[in-house]
């Protein structure tokens, strides 16, 4: 299986583990790095301690479990180990456990764990390890979850999600050449891709959003070119063998002539969630443990959000992590904001659209020939519910603004369009009396996709029927459109721009941001269907709904 992550590099450095004697008649075990005044701070191992230990994780977390300001410590001394690859949204565990192994004063040791944090790469290798008991969590993307549960179902193993590491922010896209203006210009290309991995499902996702037929999908879909690699997959694109790359390299991607970025998670911070895995028969005799994890990683987010510590959080990811050795602190925040750390309340924000995304990449992953199980009960929120007491109203609100105008985003062409085929009475702007709960269903399938896109604004265009007689089939734009002789009156473009006050209304009643819609009303200008059947004009009195994003 492919994985996601920004740069491939070596495994990182381990702790060789001395036994000390710390009195006369008493005896401990002692780390021998990272023990100075900063208790975040660690040293990096030897080489040989990197190849000795990689798949050799030992107990290192000495007996010191005294009670500390901020965490409850549990009592405990099991080592508590896991793999997680390199993407840089994964580097919370290591800032909260001071490094690879739990480090004095780090925030879970602070919480009574003994961690340990592993690299690997290669998914084939985390789940193989997983499934063999030798670590208890991994980290993954919800996304990838819709997939490897059904293989990890079928081996009698569950699993359980109980909280949210980050979210791709701007780590995952799509690169186009610029003949591609929306996501339904895809069925135009090829697009290139790593095998089995999100960035081959995230092209999936919008077109199955994006109002195309199933069968215009998997025609799309048949089209795809499966690389083994990201890096070849772009530079198959950079040649010019393919017309679009679905990649978290989108800055090579780039340095293709006339391309350019078609979509970027910057604009959909809840398509791809990153979330730490459990062992659900683990994690269940171990709550108290995974709770610990959980409350001690929302302190070191909350602490990196404002900019506490920063440098002892840095130190321990350096330590850690030998691809940002050398980084600066500067340099660490750049490699940082690719990825959103989430806290209590981005936890919460995301458990509002986890389950969706989950679902709908179980859908995304059968189109790609995959088995997979819908309903299997991935996500649990009942261990970030039970810290509710500590953390509600404690932490500042997320942004989730959009921060130019909403009319400066729709310059360009839309991301995605569908219609809403919302019935209204006739000369009304009230949902068709027996049909309101129909209607809500239906658009609830937009809220849902407007909270995953949600740096997106989001257009709403009414429209009206004017009549038999009064559209016509455009065989040039495959569309229909007004016929010779007709217009709209003053009376059709105030209609048409009420039902589009009427859908944003029930938007914003569903927790959609007033300030991300903008509304218009077309008459019958732009007819959907034919006007001369009883079906194709109810087709045109619904409304339109466009997603746009800012400069791309």
């Amino acid at each position: 299986m492919g994985n996601r992550k920004l740069k491939p590099w070596v495994i990182p450095a381990m702790v060789v583990i001395v036994i000390a004697i710390l009195g006369a008649a008493v005896f401990g075990v002692s780390r021998l790095i990272g023990k100075d005044d900063n208790p975040s701070a660690s040293t990096n191992p030897s080489q040989t301690q990197q190849q000795e230990n990689v798949n050799k994780p030992t107990d290192s977390k000495n007996d010191d479990n005294s009670e500390t300001e901020g965490t409850d410590p549990v009592e405990t001394q099991e080592t508590i180990k896991g793999y997680v690859n390199t993407f840089s949204g994964y580097t919370s565990l290591f800032a909260a456990n001071g490094g690879n192994v739990t480090q004095d004063g780090s925030n879970f040791d602070k919480a009574g764990l003994n961690v340990e944090i592993y690299i690997e790469d290669d998914d084939d290798n985390i789940i193989k390890a997983f499934e063999n008991g030798e670590i208890q969590f991994f980290a993954m993307t919800v996304n990838k979850m819709a997939l490897v549960s059904k293989q990890l179902e079928d081996k009698g193993i569950q699993t359980v999600m109980p909280y949210f590491i980050d979210t791709s922010t701007g780590g995952d896209g799509i690169v186009t050449d610029n003949t591609v203006k929306n996501i339904t210009d895809l069925k135009n290309v090829k697009i290139g891709m790593a095998k089995n991995s999100v960035s081959t499902a995230i092209p999936v996702w919008f077109l199955n959003e994006s109002g195309l037929s199933e069968e215009e999908v998997q025609k799309i879909v048949d089209n795809f070119v499966l690389f083994d690699s990201t890096q070849e997959a772009v530079d198959a694109f950079v040649r010019g063998d393919v017309g679009a790359v679905s990649t978290w390299n989108m800055t090579g991607a780039l340095e293709k002539e006339n391309s350019h970025l078609l979509f970027s998670t910057a604009s959909a911070e809840y398509l791809v969630i990153d979330g730490i895995v459990f062992n659900k028969e683990f994690a269940e005799s171990h709550k108290d443990e995974v709770t610990a994890i959980i409350d001690a990683l929302i302190t070191t987010v909350n602490d990196i959000n404002n900019d506490v510590n920063i440098q002892g959080y840095y130190d321990a990811i350096r330590s850690a992590v030998p691809d940002f050795s050398e980084y600066s602190n500067e340099d660490m925040a750049a490699e940082i904001s690719y990825a959103k750390f989430l806290g209590f309340n981005g936890n919460l924000e995301a458990l509002d659209v986890a389950e969706d995304i989950y679902k709908d990449f179980c859908k995304v992953w059968k189109q790609l020939g995959f088995e997979t199980n819908e309903e299997y009960n991935l996500i649990s929120d009942s261990y970030i519910v039970s810290l509710g007491s500590k953390w509600d109203g404690k932490e500042n609100a997320n942004d989730s603004s959009i921060t130019n105008d909403a009319e400066d985003y729709v310059d360009q062409e839309a991301l995605i369009t569908q219609y809403a085929k919302v019935l209204f009475n006739g000369d009304s702007a009230t949902f068709k009396t027996g049909y309101e709960q129909t209607n809500k269903e239906l658009l609830d399938q937009f809220i849902k996709v407007a909270k995953v896109l949600n740096k997106t604004v989001i257009k709403i265009s009414g429209h009206v029927n004017l009549g038999e007689g009064s559209s016509v089939w455009d065989e040039a734009t495959q569309s229909y459109k007004i016929a010779p002789g007709f217009k709209s009156s003053e009376f059709a473009y105030k209609l048409s721009l009420m039902r589009a006050e009427t859908v944003k209304e029930y938007m914003v009643s569903q927790g959609i941001d007033e300030d991300r819609i903008i509304i218009e009303g077309l008459g019958g200008d732009y007819p959907i269907d034919t006007n001369d059947t009883e079906e194709g004009r109810s087709n045109n009195r619904s409304c339109e709904i466009s997603f746009y994003q800012a400069g791309y």
